[in-house]
Order: C-alpha cells, then structure tokens, then sequence
C-alpha cells in the first residue's frame, strides 16, 4: 500500500506554498482550507493524482471535481470565459461561488465526470488563491457531501491507505 504521510504548512510564509506546490506537482494529495471548510486537492493536470483523489474519497467517477483558479485571470487556462461569468466574478470573487463554464480539452475527464463542464470557484483564502495562480497547474478541490461535514480529521482519515490485515504466519 501507499504510505501516508502529513506535513503541517503554516499558510503565513513563502515556503509553505512552495512546501504546498512541490507536493501537488509531485502527484501528492494536500488538505486545503476552503470556503466552508476544508478540501482534499491534487494537481488538476495529473491524471493519476485525480484518480487517487476519487479513490480516497470515494467520489463517484460521475460527479466532476472543481478546479480552483487564483483569480478570474486563471479561467482563460482551464475553460472558456463568457461576459456572463466575468459580470459574475467581478460580483461575487472571491468567495463561495463557483462558475460552471465549457471546460478546455487539457482538462481530463476524470475531472469533469465525463461532461463537458468545469465548476471553477475562486475562494477567499489567500493561500489557496496563491497556491492556484498560474503557472502552476490549478489544484483540483474535493468537499466531502454535506451529509458528511468537511472536517480535517476525516480527511486525514480519507488519505490514509487502507489498513492492511496483518499477515498469518506459514502453517
């Protein structure tokens, strides 16, 4: 199984986003603060990191993944901007909402569900924001449903491998 390990970035210092970067270009899963709580995120580019984060948290392969951006400036990256959505941005960014817009062929469609659309918030934390402005690939963020709170706790639990049985000895 896959080891599991946790680093504790204080967000206040250019070396926890660079700590935080090397992490997710290095197909790692990081626990981020978010609006409302907090988000496992892996590198939207990396296919494998996506597929490891629907494995851990046990998302459905349907159900898309956002792609948090730093600012409005970061859509043009990852999917097609519309008038509409930069009314909006410049209404509601940062915080809680999220624009769903016609996602760019880059992005794999492990991340979309298998649809066409990208949900893209731009959240209020500055270290995310950071931490999602290109020329880095964007995080990839994951909420846990509503039914199950967002609590770091579970999603250190969720990243962890599956606790192997321990082995019998020889008969």
């Amino acid at each position: 199984g896959r080891r599991c390990s946790v680093e504790r970035l204080q967000a206040d210092g250019h070396g926890a986003l660079a700590s935080a970067t090397a992490l997710l270009a290095a197909g790692e899963l990081v626990i981020l603060a978010i609006d409302g709580g907090f988000a496992l995120a892996a590198d939207a580019l990396n296919v494998d990191a996506v597929e490891r984060l629907f494995l851990v948290t046990e998302r459905s392969a349907d159900n898309p993944l956002p792609v948090v951006l730093g600012g409005f400036e970061d859509i043009q990256h990852v999917a097609f901007p519309t008038p509409l959505a930069r009314a909006l941005a410049d209404a509601f960014w940062p915080g809680p909402l999220t624009l769903i817009l016609r996602a760019r062929p880059l992005i794999s469609g492990a991340v979309k569900g298998g649809g066409d659309l990208l949900g893209v918030p731009v959240p209020t934390d500055a270290f995310v924001r950071h931490l999602a402005t290109r020329p880095r690939p964007p995080p990839v963020a994951h909420s846990p449903a509503p039914t199950r709170p967002p609590t770091a706790p579970r999603l250190l639990a969720a990243a962890a491998p599956p606790a192997r049985p321990p082995t019998p000895p020889p008969p």
